[in-house]
């Protein structure tokens, strides 16, 4: 698929480790200023109707950013992310955005499906709970996936925050298992990809 970052929050602002360069990752459980190896990415896919695809987007980097600033400044959460989209598309696509969350280790993770940690009532006005409640009526979220990162190489610009990536999903064929996949990208894929960064 290919997304484009519409929103982000995180500290210092920092870019989000998958927009540019080469990142290895593993879907099970799916730097120096860029993302560590190890952080956990709770990725959380929407399917929304084109006519509410603003609103979606409002709804988000409005009310449910001021949530996950929050958690970010509270040592909760490391990263917040909204994605768009822009392939494939059409009316059999299964989402067109994505929202990511992301954990610098697994002990801060381990509480993502526990709820917030944060009350909603402090942060929010009365007219920002009601909207943030309307967000199941505008979106469905066909399912969450949580990754981790495996291995990366990024751009010495670490500052910058890149518009665009690509996500290749690999599905291992009977005998290969995630170690002999883990190698093959290290020793052949890995030095061409940074070779491509190199050449900018």
């Amino acid at each position: 698929i290919l997304i484009t970052l519409t929103n982000q929050i995180g500290l210092a602002n920092k870019p989000f480790a998958f927009i540019l360069g080469f990142v290895l990752i593993l879907s099970s459980i799916p730097v120096q200023s860029q993302t560590d190896i190890g952080n956990y990415f709770a990725i959380q896919y929407f399917k929304v109707h084109p006519s509410q695809e603003n609103e979606f987007i409002q709804l988000h980097s409005n009310v449910w950013q001021k949530i996950h600033a929050e958690r970010i400044q509270n040592d909760l959460l490391d990263g917040w992310y909204l994605f768009r989209v822009i392939a494939p598309q059409g009316t059999n696509t299964e989402y067109n955005f994505l929202i990511v969350q992301e954990y610098d280790d697994a002990e801060k993770f381990s509480a993502h499906f526990d709820g917030y940690g944060v009350n909603y009532n402090n942060i929010l006005s009365t007219n920002e709970i009601q909207h943030a409640l309307t967000t199941n009526e505008i979106s469905d979220m066909t399912y969450e996936e949580v990754w981790t990162t495996v291995d990366q190489i990024m751009t010495d610009n670490s500052g910058q925050i890149y518009k665009y990536s690509v996500f290749n999903s690999m599905k291992m064929k009977p005998g290969v298992d995630n170690d002999d996949y883990v190698r093959m990208e290290k020793e052949y894929w890995k030095p061409m990809h940074k070779e491509r960064i190199r050449r900018n």
